[in-house]
Protein backbone atom coordinates (compact mmCIF):
# COMPACT_ATOMS: atom_id res chain seq x y z
CA UNK A 1 0.00 0.00 0.00
CA UNK A 2 2.49 2.39 0.67
CA UNK A 3 4.38 2.25 -2.69
CA UNK A 4 0.92 2.30 -4.74
CA UNK A 5 0.53 5.80 -2.50
CA UNK A 6 3.95 6.81 -2.89
CA UNK A 7 3.13 6.64 -6.98
CA UNK A 8 0.12 7.66 -6.98
CA UNK A 9 1.02 10.98 -4.95
CA UNK A 10 4.18 11.41 -7.30
CA UNK A 11 4.51 15.00 -9.21
CA UNK A 12 1.47 16.24 -6.65
CA UNK A 13 1.17 19.40 -4.95
CA UNK A 14 -1.35 19.31 -2.79
CA UNK A 15 -3.10 16.17 -0.75
CA UNK A 16 -6.33 16.06 0.53
CA UNK A 17 -7.20 13.39 2.67
CA UNK A 18 -10.98 11.88 2.66
CA UNK A 19 -10.39 9.41 5.49
CA UNK A 20 -13.10 8.04 8.06
CA UNK A 21 -14.22 10.88 10.65
CA UNK A 22 -12.96 9.43 13.63
CA UNK A 23 -9.44 9.29 15.58
CA UNK A 24 -8.65 6.04 13.73
CA UNK A 25 -9.22 7.95 10.22
CA UNK A 26 -7.25 11.22 11.76
CA UNK A 27 -3.93 8.65 12.66
CA UNK A 28 -3.62 6.76 9.48
CA UNK A 29 -3.63 10.43 7.60
CA UNK A 30 -0.61 11.02 9.32
CA UNK A 31 0.62 7.93 8.40
CA UNK A 32 -0.58 8.58 4.77
CA UNK A 33 1.84 11.77 4.82
CA UNK A 34 4.43 9.57 5.86
CA UNK A 35 4.15 7.84 3.26
CA UNK A 36 4.08 10.49 0.01
CA UNK A 37 6.13 13.24 1.89
CA UNK A 38 9.17 12.30 -0.09
CA UNK A 39 7.62 12.17 -3.90
CA UNK A 40 5.01 14.62 -3.97
CA UNK A 41 6.22 18.18 -6.04
CA UNK A 42 6.75 20.05 -2.94
CA UNK A 43 8.31 17.73 -0.40
CA UNK A 44 6.21 17.97 3.06
CA UNK A 45 8.03 19.39 6.24
CA UNK A 46 6.12 19.42 9.45
CA UNK A 47 3.09 18.00 6.75
CA UNK A 48 0.28 18.63 9.62
CA UNK A 49 1.24 22.34 9.55
CA UNK A 50 2.17 22.45 5.43
CA UNK A 51 -0.61 24.66 2.98
CA UNK A 52 -0.72 21.57 0.74
CA UNK A 53 -2.15 18.98 3.04
CA UNK A 54 -5.55 18.93 4.09
CA UNK A 55 -8.65 16.99 5.49
CA UNK A 56 -11.91 16.03 4.55
CA UNK A 57 -14.47 15.55 7.12
CA UNK A 58 -18.09 13.86 6.09
CA UNK A 59 -20.04 11.16 7.48
CA UNK A 60 -21.88 10.57 4.16
CA UNK A 61 -21.97 9.99 0.60
CA UNK A 62 -24.77 12.06 -0.03
CA UNK A 63 -23.76 14.79 -2.41
CA UNK A 64 -24.99 17.75 -0.39
CA UNK A 65 -22.43 16.18 2.59
CA UNK A 66 -19.75 15.75 0.07
CA UNK A 67 -20.14 19.50 -1.15
CA UNK A 68 -20.18 20.98 2.52
CA UNK A 69 -16.98 18.91 3.04
CA UNK A 70 -14.88 20.05 0.37
CA UNK A 71 -16.01 23.55 1.81
CA UNK A 72 -14.62 23.06 4.87
CA UNK A 73 -11.51 21.91 4.58
CA UNK A 74 -9.41 21.39 7.52
CA UNK A 75 -5.63 20.66 9.33
CA UNK A 76 -4.90 17.37 10.07
CA UNK A 77 -4.96 16.94 14.07
CA UNK A 78 -1.56 15.38 15.03
CA UNK A 79 -3.12 16.32 18.82
CA UNK A 80 -5.59 13.36 17.62
CA UNK A 81 -3.58 10.74 15.72
CA UNK A 82 -0.75 11.14 18.90
CA UNK A 83 -3.57 9.85 20.97
CA UNK A 84 -4.33 7.14 18.85
CA UNK A 85 -1.00 5.81 18.84
CA UNK A 86 -1.03 6.12 22.52
CA UNK A 87 -3.80 4.41 22.92
CA UNK A 88 -2.67 1.40 20.59
CA UNK A 89 0.50 1.33 22.50
CA UNK A 90 -1.19 1.05 26.04
CA UNK A 91 -3.49 -1.86 24.43
CA UNK A 92 -0.40 -3.67 23.30
CA UNK A 93 1.14 -3.59 26.67
CA UNK A 94 -1.88 -4.63 28.90
CA UNK A 95 -2.87 -7.03 26.62
CA UNK A 96 0.73 -8.46 26.59
CA UNK A 97 0.40 -8.63 30.28
CA UNK A 98 -2.90 -9.62 30.71
CA UNK A 99 -2.41 -12.99 28.03
CA UNK A 100 0.87 -13.42 30.54
CA UNK A 101 -1.09 -13.42 33.78
CA UNK A 102 -4.05 -15.59 32.67
CA UNK A 103 -1.26 -17.98 30.96
CA UNK A 104 0.32 -18.54 34.70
Amino acid sequence: MASHLDGVAKGMDTLILMLDCDPEGENICFEVMECVKHTMKLPLKNYWNSDYVWRGKFSSLDKNDLLKCFNRLDKPNKSVSDSVECRQELDLKVGCAFTRFQTN
